[in-house]
């Protein structure tokens, strides 16, 4: 270098090229201003100065500084040093795992171009407030490092932790990684203490190796462990339990993926996972768990994507203000959170959201997106004060959905519930495909209200778990196509009788109960078609399949209601429990029905086979009708039956009085007519009953003159001629032909 290699580009200033006499990009050198020589001294020494700061950018050979003593020290030391010198920043300091002493650091600057620890303790003193390190790297099976101070600000650009290393940042230092390599086994990143410490990354992030974890010792909220904007980065661990217990933040693009088993707790007690970026859990293996421990908490800002092979991925305490997308794979939704304003989580096809345990709030502008799989269950409850469009969904293990938002329509595909406790509310309108019911329940009565003031329609309607329970006070429910009430002590549930459960025209129903009693605590309407079964032994007079009422208002039947298969079963009404039959009963059983409900009967009954046993009386209409085939019975067991005039019983084989009270004012005919308790009164002049035979046990009254009430007596009139009678009272009868 000489004067040569400069250029004149101002009277007093002169630029060095990249060769002799050559104009170009280069280093500046402006004189002082009061500098007062010749160009040629000024560039004679300009020389002298580029020369020294090319020795010293380029000319010195970077060396390798080791610890020498074993008891630890001071940093600022020459002696501490293997040849008396410091390292600077050229120099590759090392620390041997031979040294046990603790090391400080109190220089104010400390620059490395590479900085190897060792086995024992590096503390950086809060004197320390500059630092840059171009790699640092820790292999040894132990160690601790400290940097502190609230106004130290590290830069390295390396980190590689491959061994087990303990390393605290604290009283509010900041450092700034380019690329941070988080593996090794147990390693341990504590970030923690009053003012806030801070660790960031701003090129790539990897954490792998296992049991590693990151923690925050003082439970504070303000310790930050931040992958920047334009960072990449990995979390793979690839076994034990690894821990996320600070405040982790990530801007930029990071990949969560486990391929053995693993346990990735992040927010142990205070931590929390902001997601800003880009978040992608692709983890191949059965199960994995981002965020889960205590009180932690996700927060998603950015985008959140799942897509695993197989399994599911666990997320404890979700806040989404943006987008969450389950493409493959199961999204755990873990202890509630909830879904802000524009926010939306979609899933795919082959995708499963599930909320389990704790509350998770769809707020009003959030949306659980369109996809065929979302379920709730392990107690888990979704509260959807937003929009819900997704065409199935499955509630297990007690798990609930509370439909909020009256003004969003609701259409399904199907729901399904099999978990005890399980309950679905709906207060919009509603439409289900198929909704299936095999929920039981002890005190919890699993099942689904439709609050008052709404509707809803379901297509098939599957009744068939263990105290079951359908709610619709206030509201009204449909079935298009079929419903099926079966399994044990299952509830129609609706005690204020101002609800209404509709089979429509097209619909068919089915009710095979395999328990003791079905309860019906509301109004049950049929405009399709009921059969009604049971073809297990009775162990009681009620019947295997007791279908019971709590209200006056009971069943309507508009369409047709046919008992068959049916041994000893029973409709038992409570109280005034009424069954108002407009349209058409048929009775076709191996053995009889004992119907508990008082009969408001309009339309037509046909006893084709079986007793049909009437234990609460009833009022037959003008304009009805009862048939009977060669093997019915018609039975009055209990109650007060008023036969209005111009009601028909036709052809009824066998008509049994026994304890019922009877009147009759329209047709009554029949073969065989028998009296053992109670009474019947026919009001129409005999020409309208025609009996081939009277059996008279006990007290009763038969007679066309409502005025007259004999006791254990029989009234005869010419009509009764050639009729045969029988009466008995003790152990004495008297039979004979009325002549």
């Amino acid at each position: 270098i000489s004067a040569r290699s400069f250029a004149l580009v101002h009277r007093s200033a002169f630029i060095l090229g990249t060769s002799e006499g050559e104009e170009g990009a280069g280093i500046l050198l402006l004189p002082d201003p009061l500098f007062s020589g010749s160009a040629s001294s000024f560039a004679a020494m300009a020389a002298r100065v580029a020369l020294l700061l090319c020795l010293a950018v380029g000319g010195a050979q970077a060396v390798t500084v080791t610890w020498a003593t074993i008891a630890g020290g001071a940093w600022e030391t020459t002696t501490n040093w293997v040849g008396g010198t410091l390292p600077g920043i050229n120099d590759d300091a090392v620390i041997p795992n031979t040294i046990t002493g603790a090391i400080t650091v109190s220089a104010a600057t400390v620059s490395l171009k590479s900085l190897v620890l060792g086995k024992n303790a590096l503390t950086f003193a809060t004197t320390v407030t500059s630092s840059t390190i171009g790699t640092l790297t820790h292999a040894e099976t132990a160690g601790t490092m400290t940097m502190q101070g609230a106004t130290s600000v590290f830069n390295i650009g390396t980190v590689r932790l491959d061994g087990t290393l303990g390393w605290s940042v604290l009283t509010g230092a900041t450092v700034t990684i380019g690329s941070f390599y988080f593996n090794g086994a147990t390693n341990y990143l504590s970030i923690g203490s009053t003012p806030s410490s801070k660790v960031n990354v701003s090129s790539y992030f990897e954490w792998k190796g296992s049991g590693n974890y990151m923690s925050d010792p003082q439970s504070l909220t303000t310790c930050y462990f931040t992958i920047q904007g334009a960072a990449t980065g990995v979390i793979m661990p690839t076994g034990g339990t690894s821990y996320i217990a600070v405040q982790f933040s990530n801007y930029g693009t990071l990949t969560y993926s486990v391929s053995t088993a693993v346990t990735m707790y992040a927010g142990h007690t205070q931590g929390v996972f902001r997601n800003y970026g880009q978040l992608y859990l692709t983890h191949p293996y059965a199960s994995g768990q981002l965020t889960y421990y205590n009180q932690a908490q996700f927060h998603n800002y950015g985008v959140l994507w799942v897509n695993t092979t197989s399994g599911y991925s666990i997320v404890n305490v979700l806040n989404n203000y943006n987008l969450v997308r389950v493409i493959a794979g199961t999204l755990r939704i873990r202890n509630g959170g909830t879904g802000y304003a524009g926010s939306t989580i979609n899933h795919d096809a082959t995708g499963t959201v599930q909320f389990e345990a704790g509350t998770y709030t769809v707020a009003a502008g959030s949306t659980i997106g369109a996809g065929p799989n979302v379920v709730a269950m392990s107690t888990g409850i979704l509260q959807v004060n937003g929009g819900f469009q997704p065409t199935t969904f499955r509630l297990a293990d007690a798990g609930c959905v509370y439909f909020n938002n009256a003004s969003q329509s609701l259409a399904f595909t199907s729901i399904t519930q099999t978990g005890a406790g399980s309950w679905v509310a709906f207060t919009a309108p509603f439409t289900v495909d198929t909704y299936v019911l095999t929920a039981s329940g002890t005190t919890l009565y699993p099942g689904f209200v439709v609050a008052s003031g709404t509707r809803g329609t379901i297509g098939s309607l599957y009744l068939n778990g263990t105290q079951a329970r359908i709610q619709i006070t206030g509201a009204q429910l449909n079935v298009s196509n079929y419903f099926e009430w079966s399994g044990v002590n299952n509830q129609i549930y609706d005690t204020a009788q101002t609800g209404y459960l509709t089979l429509q025209s097209s619909a068919t129903g089915y009710f095979n109960g395999t328990g003791t009693a079905q309860y019906l605590y509301g109004q049950l309407h049929n405009y399709g078609r009921v059969r009604y079964s049971c073809t297990q032994v009775a162990p009681t007079s009620y019947g295997v399949y007791t279908l019971t009422n709590g209200g006056a208002n009971g069943i309507r039947n508009f369409g047709d209601w046919v008992f068959t298969d049916v041994i000893n079963s029973a409709l038992q009404g409570t109280g005034t429990t009424n069954f108002y039959n407009y349209g058409r009963m048929v009775l076709n059983v191996t053995a009889g029905v004992y119907f508990g409900y008082s009969l408001q009967h309009y339309g037509d009954l046909d006893i084709t086979n079986g007793v049909w046993n009437m234990a609460t009386g009833g009022t037959f209409y003008s304009g009805s009708n009862i048939r009977r085939a060669a093997t019915g019975t018609l039975q009055f067991s209990g109650g007060t039956l008023n036969q209005l005039a111009g009601a028909n019983v036709y052809n009824t084989t066998g008509v049994i009085v026994s304890g019922a009270t009877v009147t009759s004012a329209g047709l009554f005919e029949g073969s065989t007519f028998q009296i053992t308790s109670g009474s019947i009164a026919f009001k129409q002049d005999f020409a309208d009953y025609r009996f081939d035979s009277i059996n008279m046990v006990r007290c009763c009254l038969l007679s066309a003159n409502p005025s007259e009430d004999f006791n254990n007596c029989f009234m005869f009139t010419p009509e009764n001629c050639g009729k045969e009678v029988k009466v008995r009272r003790g152990a004495k009868t008297l039979q004979g032909v009325v002549t």
